[in-house]
């Protein structure tokens, strides 16, 4: 029987999966900013004619390495004078990300352009997606565990179907993240976004994805994967099903009728139709043969 080897995989897939979401969630590390300072502090020295476009350079967080998370700004290294950080569960230095405005201040909104008002939309639907994503994975991992334990068909498939629309979810929220990231870089042109950078930065800063996001994409896979498991168990117990139906014999079924050789022989030995005992000389009953036990031959 594959089905409960299919089911054990699905389950541990949703497992994992599960807890990389969730990890990758709360964790700091979506999109890493190396920057390499000793340049900047080079050039800063040796040519006055740059030093105005680094004029923050102790103070503003685009001059220092960071890691980006859905909720945080972290600094690994150095620290940018004045900026207000806290120290997060991960041991960093770290600052709330306050471009979602919640709850919304008026006049900070009215202050932002067409395009920073589409990132601060967009960056609140990702966050709402991926929270929606979890609270259906929590459904799911009650259902399919109740639907296991009873081997319900109609459980399990829902359960793989949830599973199906959590990825969708997920994947959905990670689409909607790499917009607001495309929104950051090409569009708004103010401080202190991508576009506004002077050149010198940009040369001197590699930006990459982090941990963070490479475990939401391995969590999402294995959700996937177990979805698929959990509907192709489904289908493996459905098959199982019938063969074990098709494999039960056909009851015997006792005729309502007599046939001839069970009926009676009709004799000065018996009366009424019923049998009556017949000794012989010596009064010894004689023995019984299968042709005539009883009145119904069950000896037939």
């Amino acid at each position: 029987m594959l089905s409960p080897v299919i089911l054990s995989f699905s389950s541990v897939f949703s497992l994992l999966g599960t807890v990389l979401v969730v990890i990758a969630f709360g964790t700091n590390n979506w999109q890493e900013f190396r920057v390499n300072r000793a340049t900047l502090l080079r050039q800063y020295a040796q040519d006055s004619d740059i030093r105005p476009a680094l004029s923050g350079l102790n103070q503003t967080a685009i001059f220092f390495d960071r890691t980006l998370g859905l909720f945080r700004e972290c600094f690994p290294t150095d620290v940018p004078n004045g900026s207000g950080t806290y120290t997060d569960p991960m041991g960093n230095q770290c600052r709330n990300l306050v471009d979602y405005q919640i709850p919304e201040d008026a006049v900070v909104v009215r202050s932002y352009s067409y395009y920073q008002l589409i990132r601060m939309h967009m960056m609140r639907t990702c966050i709402g997606l991926y929270i929606v994503g979890l609270l259906v994975l929590a459904f799911c991992l009650l259902v399919g565990v109740r639907g296991c334990w009873r081997r319900n068909l109609s459980l399990i498939m829902m359960t793989g179907i949830m599973l199906l629309f959590a990825t969708l979810l997920m994947i959905a929220a990670v689409a909607v993240w790499h917009g607001v990231d495309y929104i950051e870089r090409e569009l708004i042109d103010r401080k202190p976004f991508y576009k506004t950078w002077p050149s010198i930065l940009r040369r001197s800063t590699d930006i990459s994805y982090g941990w963070s996001y490479m475990i939401a994409w391995i969590g999402i896979s294995f959700i996937l994967i177990s979805s698929v498991l959990m509907l192709v168990a489904h289908r493996k117990m459905k098959e199982e099903e019938q063969r074990e139906m098709d494999s039960k014999t056909v009851p015997y079924i006792i005729p309502s009728y007599h046939e001839k050789i069970m009926m009676m022989p009709y004799t000065h030995n018996y009366y009424g139709g019923y049998p009556q005992q017949m000794y012989g000389s010596y009064g010894v009953a004689p023995p019984m043969t299968n042709s005539y036990y009883g009145y119904l031959n069950y000896g037939h």
